[in-house]
């Protein structure tokens, strides 16, 4: 399943697996997808729950059980985000409803997916924002933009020279940022990673603009779970409080929290395992690759195979795919040799092609 990605990625998946942390590089002029696999619970009666396939280079839809609800007919398809999901036909996108049928027009250059209502299309070469009807929210004049989180986005514009900031769901500039923003990463937990052009630095602001965790690290990821994952040197990662206070350090790689735990390598070229928010060794480092726990699972490598583990380390599903994603719903997506599709928590195949 294809993922699409903004300017800046921070890893949280190892060796095959990967999720995605989207920023906006006040360098750049482009933006792409960077797509998360949930969808969020309707308040009204559930509806049916669609899936994206591909069938003969032809994307549609299928429900949780593998019957196709929407036919192949799109070029590209990505996961329902917020009741919608983005689909592409002859280069321009639009985004179908919750039943599968088209609810706003497929006429967009490029389109993220939704998040706090809003969705980032392009038009004419701009980035702008739309709801969910198909309203626009925000007039496309930016040269780049990343989806809302928590209220805010990153955007960028150039005038004379390229410049990132934050803006609210009016459009307007949120915040004064602190001297020379170079690439901006989105708000989680009421706080933003940002990388500091005078002191080279990434570090952490808070919603008015204010640097709480001063520039210093060469990466950063989101904060999750009350900590974010950093890199302090070229070789060695380790984990930051909302104070700025390393509490886990030395490791060779790290991902964010996810369910309590965390991937983390600690030698370069070791095995993976996972530990808690104390720093505590929960599972034994022993894959050679591992994914962020989702609905009580993780994706683990062992040799060139992929299968899942519960919290105590006991494979629920055997090594047995050439690549594997994280669950949503109770269904995972994996390759198997030519073989794509979805499983559900035996190794079921739900659906698959060919």
């Amino acid at each position: 399943m294809d993922v699409r990605v903004l300017v800046i990625i921070v890893a949280t998946v190892f060796s095959g697996c990967s999720g995605s942390q989207q920023s906006v590089n006040a360098e750049e002029t482009t933006a792409q997808v960077s797509q998360s696999p949930r969808q969020r619970a309707s308040k009204a009666a559930p509806p049916v729950k669609l899936y994206p396939v591909v069938q003969s280079g032809r994307w549609g839809f299928v429900d949780s059980k593998g019957s196709m609800i929407v036919s192949p007919q799109f070029d590209r398809a990505w996961r329902y985000h917020e009741g919608r999901a983005a689909v592409q036909i002859g280069g321009k996108w639009g985004y179908l409803d919750e039943t599968g049928k088209v609810i706003i027009e497929i006429q967009f250059d490029d389109a993220l997916d939704f998040h706090d209502g809003l969705a980032a299309v392009k038009r004419l070469g701009k980035w702008g924002y739309i709801d969910r009807t198909g309203k626009t929210a925000i007039e496309a004049r930016f040269d780049s933009a990343a989806d809302f989180s928590e209220g805010l986005a990153a955007v960028a514009l150039q005038v004379g020279k390229k410049e990132g900031y934050y803006i609210d769901k009016t459009g307007t500039r949120a915040m004064t940022l602190p001297g020379d923003v170079r690439q901006l990463g989105p708000f989680s937990e009421g706080l933003a990673g940002v990388w500091i052009g005078q002191v080279n630095g990434w570090g952490y602001i808070d919603r008015k603009g204010t640097v709480i965790i001063k520039p210093q690290f060469y990466t950063g990821e989101s904060f999750r779970e009350g900590l974010a994952s950093v890199l302090t040197s070229r070789n060695l990662r380790g984990f930051v409080d909302k104070s700025g206070k390393m509490v886990i350090e030395g490791l060779s790689r790290s991902s964010s929290f996810s369910e309590g735990l965390a991937l983390f390598q600690p030698e370069a070229n070791g095995p993976h395992g996972y530990m808690n928010r104390d720093g505590k060794t929960v599972i034994v480092p022993q894959f050679d690759g591992g994914s962020d726990f989702s609905e009580g699972l993780a994706a683990v490598k062992v040799g060139n195979k992929w299968g899942y583990i519960d919290k105590s380390g006991r494979f629920v599903i055997s090594a047995q795919f050439d690549s594997a994603e994280g669950f949503t719903e109770g269904l995972a997506w994996v390759k198997s040799g030519d073989t794509t599709g979805y499983v559900d928590k035996t190794a079921r195949w739900v659906w698959r092609s060919p």
